[in-house]
């Protein structure tokens, strides 16, 4: 097995899928309902757009183009983690499904594991705090 240094983006959310097979349809879900809300509200989107490492048309361009992935290929994604993967980590489409998989991590109270080990597997240093704050060993360090 891979270190989690070596693993892409796409097999460590294949590893996340693995874990948690019950959190892919509200991964997909959420997938669906970001895209709904972006695709109609572009005009808030737009003007309220701050992110500084990505212009908000290719933002709007990878939007869509997951939109339809989703819409198309729905039911063959959320019966096989595989074609999940391959079809929502092609290209620049992984950067809308990491963002989406954190959302639901962050909204997700009741299953603190998925949330910690999504924040782990996709490098967010958030991760730390939650570790640190469940952790009773004081003798362990994240």
């Amino acid at each position: 097995m891979k270190t989690i240094y070596e693993l892409n983006n796409e097999q460590r959310a294949r590893l996340l899928l693995d874990l948690f097979p019950e959190m892919k349809p509200l991964i997909m879900e959420k997938m669906e309902q970001v895209a709904a809300y972006f695709l109609n509200n572009e005009e808030e989107m737009l003007e309220g757009w701050n992110n500084p490492v990505i212009m908000y048309h290719e933002w709007r361009s990878i939007v869509r183009e997951v939109a339809k992935v989703v819409a198309k290929s729905k039911r063959g994604m959320l019966r096989n983690n595989r074609q999940f993967c391959l079809l929502a980590f092609l290209g620049f489409r992984g950067l809308y499904t990491i963002h989406c998989i954190l959302a639901v991590a962050a909204q997700t109270e009741n299953h603190k594991k998925f949330r910690a080990i999504a924040l782990a597997l996709f490098e967010v240093e958030e991760c730390y705090e939650i570790v640190e704050v469940n952790n009773t060993d004081k003798n362990l360090k994240p």
